[in-house]
């Protein structure tokens, strides 16, 4: 591939209109960024349920508050030992299926047995408790959850268990507004609302990384892409 003069001229002002365009997007997500950085930054940060419930009470805002996440109402299985938080129930069959398989000229059909799922259940507690105060478990976005055990049920039969813990310690970002908080707070697991706060500026941080790299490697695509192509119109 012979580059010419015009198209290393070209491949230039491509580079540079990509960067242009790099520093606007660059900034637009810095903006974002630092708005979300000084949200929880401002935050007011409770770890005592005494003062939880006040700042509640009398309308506090957005606030870091640390505490012992725990199901009131947990639920459980006969089949498994524990109380969870949430519990996600898969039923299983051992099921044989076929398929051809060619040789050179020739197929023949053979079978092969896997675990195919035939049901799905799941049980949430309806009440949960946080650093002192009860809600509704729609209040506070949940752990994710995590396998449990594996149970023969019968013939070719069995079912996989995932669950939720009951209990847990962290930090939830909320809005503290009528008594209450809102909807989906986030949950961050075994993190001290200091811990919250860096992990969100180191997270800024991270995603401006991450966008240049992607389009340094996207603009280069775009120059040998050009490159690549018959440009008779230079000429």
């Amino acid at each position: 591939m012979e580059i010419k003069k015009r198209e290393i001229l070209v491949s230039l002002i491509i580079a540079f209109i990509m960067l242009i365009v790099g520093i606007f997007i660059s900034g637009k997500i810095n903006d974002v960024g630092d708005s979300k950085q000084e949200t929880y930054q401002k935050a007011i940060q409770i770890e005592e349920p005494e003062l939880f419930r006040y700042c509640m009470s009398v309308n506090s805002g957005n606030g870091l508050i640390y505490g012992e996440l725990k199901a009131i109402d947990t639920v459980s299985d006969p089949n498994i030992d524990g109380e969870w938080m949430d519990l996600y129930i898969k039923t299983q069959k051992y099921t044989m299926h076929t398929r051809t398989v060619s040789s050179g000229k020739s197929s023949h059909t053979e079978t092969y047995w896997t675990w195919d799922t035939i049901d799905s259940e799941s049980k949430h507690c309806e009440t949960i408790s946080f650093c002192g105060s009860e809600f509704q478990r729609s209040k506070i976005d949940t752990p994710e959850s995590h396998y449990i055990d594996t149970v023969d049920t019968g013939y070719h039969l069995r079912e996989e268990f995932f669950g939720v813990d009951s209990v847990h310690t962290g930090t939830i970002f909320t809005n503290m507004s009528d008594g209450t908080i809102s909807e989906h707070s986030i949950f961050y697991k075994n993190e001290s609302p200091k811990e919250v706060v860096k992990s969100i500026e180191d997270g800024g941080f991270w995603w401006i990384v991450m966008f240049w790299i992607f389009w340094i490697i996207l603009t280069g695509f775009a120059i040998y892409g050009f490159c690549y192509l018959q440009n008779n119109w230079l000429d």
